[in-house]
């Protein structure tokens, strides 16, 4: 990726975080995905709430992954998942097991909120679009 296509993609979404609203950020440039594969990192009430919300929004979107560092909370929400949807997400409970993963090209950032910059950072870098509340 461009330096200049960072800055401006990072401006954007630090313009959506400062305006209190959700920021998607496309660290791939300007691209549409087909068929969206998304990892939860961060397996709260509004991690999991999301995840649902996003494969609602499409029928293409697929869960593939719930991650967080509390076991219970992630196999909470890929029991949740899996009763709406009726597929099971794996469960991880480390980022870099999601982010090493060539399907997944976006991801949800629900951690804690000084978690988001890191998971943030770390999924850009590892070329994955990310939704990540303010």
């Amino acid at each position: 990726m461009k330096r200049r296509t960072f800055i401006r993609n990072t401006i954007w979404g630090t313009a959506g975080i400062a305006a209190g609203t959700s920021a998607l950020v496309s660290c791939t440039g300007a691209r549409s995905i087909e068929k969206p594969v998304i990892a939860v990192i961060g397996c709260g009430a509004r991690g999991t709430e999301l995840a649902l919300k996003a494969c609602q929004a499409s029928a293409d979107v697929t869960i593939k992954y719930v991650c967080d560092v509390n076991k219970n909370r992630s196999a909470k929400a890929a029991s949740e998942i899996q009763k709406v949807l009726g597929y099971l997400p794996a469960v991880a409970d480390h980022l870099k097991t999601v982010l090493g993963d060539k399907e997944v090209n976006a991801v949800i950032v629900a951690t804690p909120d000084h978690w988001h910059a890191l998971a943030t950072i770390m999924a850009c870098q590892a070329g994955k679009d990310v939704f990540v509340e303010a």
